[in-house]
């Protein structure tokens, strides 16, 4: 039972001048709509789930009185929450593994993992959770679109349950169903035209009066259909393209395209593929090299493994199965990896596409 400080969230929800900073996915920006469709607050999307300077001075333009941090792990840049906790009151919902409890007579944490290790809640249906506990007739639609896009169907069952009630047609989890297909629109806005995308999405589902009414946004729908056709094209090569280590079940994929596409493949091909540690690489023009790692069979614990696997070289979390760097000497990053894996054990096969 997910235990809430209520009686805090109320109070930093009714103050004035609001900024959400939130992640700019599925699980983020769904999480986003359902805020801003019950309370009134200015939003800031991130692309990258940590904090930097340049963050804080786009926070401090706005001169908040209350800052809500949604699916971002800002618990590991703590030193800079201490410096806003100077000038706002924080709240921050996330529910990745935590390296800090960063709850404070300032800030608000709310991560069912401080509660239980293993639990698994994203961020849409925390806030579905604290909506529905303040009175708030938040939607059932909306959170279970973004549990679905983070792969949290199963241990989201009460949500289901509720939405059940509400829309039995809409109940179904999985990328195939009705609310998968339609969160695909947001991740395709965001891998399409970045800030513009997220922006357009989180309008529209702000608006939405129901998902079909979201799902028929032209845009959306336009965007969703380029960046599909470039997911086939990269998931098609992929027998012929990776970079295959048989022994230590690790394939290496290359991203050379336009779209920032390197979370959905990975999570594609990881679904295909449960055994194998995947790992797509893109290179950024002055940032790095930014990895998106995916083992569906939770063979390995991936946050675990990219954090040794990047120690010292640049930032790296996430989850047991899902988690993401941004690195600056990938030879390094590689040798540690199948250092890891090797002490790990086990081997996989590679397959290719589905057939059928």
């Amino acid at each position: 039972m997910l235990s809430l400080p209520l009686p805090r969230i109320r109070e930093l929800l009714q103050k004035e001048r609001k900024l959400l900073v939130y992640h700019r996915d599925g699980d983020g920006t769904t999480a986003a709509a359902l805020l801003q469709r019950h309370l009134p607050m200015e939003a800031l999307s991130l692309e990258s789930p940590h904090l930097d300077a340049d963050i804080l001075a786009a926070i401090r333009r706005r001169k908040p009185e209350v800052i809500i941090f949604a699916d971002l792990a800002v618990d590991q840049d703590w030193e800079l929450l201490l410096e806003l906790e100077q000038e706002a009151r924080l709240l921050v919902i996330d529910h990745h593994l935590y390296v800090k409890d960063v709850g404070s007579p300032r800030t608000v944490y709310v991560n069912p993992r401080l509660q239980e290790r293993e639990a698994y809640l994203p961020a849409a249906y925390l806030v579905y959770q604290i909506l529905r506990a303040l009175g708030k007739p938040a939607e059932a639609w909306i959170a279970w679109m973004g549990v679905i896009a983070d792969y949290g169907t199963k241990s989201c069952r009460d949500l289901q349950d509720d939405l059940r009630k509400e829309r039995p047609d809409l109940a179904a989890g999985g990328f195939s169903s009705p609310l998968g297909r339609a969160g695909a629109l947001i991740s395709s806005a965001i891998t399409a035209a970045g800030d513009k995308g997220a922006a357009l999405a989180l309008q529209a589902l702000r608006e939405a009066k129901g998902p079909e009414d979201f799902s028929r946004q032209p845009q959306l729908q336009a965007w969703r259909e380029d960046v599909e056709h470039e997911i086939r094209n990269v998931v098609d090569s992929f027998l012929d393209r990776r970079e295959f280590h048989e022994a230590e079940g690790l394939a290496i994929l290359d991203l050379d395209t336009k779209f920032s596409i390197a979370s959905t493949v990975s999570t594609i091909l990881s679904d295909r593929n449960p055994d194998l540690v995947i790992v797509i690489k893109r290179p950024l023009r002055k940032e790095g090299i930014k990895l998106s790692l995916r083992n569906q069979s939770g063979r390995v614990d991936l946050h675990l493994l990219v954090k040794e696997a990047a120690r010292g070289l640049g930032r790296a979390g996430g989850h047991e199965k899902a988690a993401g760097a941004l690195i600056t000497d990938w030879p390094l990053f590689k040798k540690r990896l199948l250092a890891l894996l090797r002490k790990s054990g086990g081997s996989a096969p590679a397959k290719g596409r589905k057939k059928g």
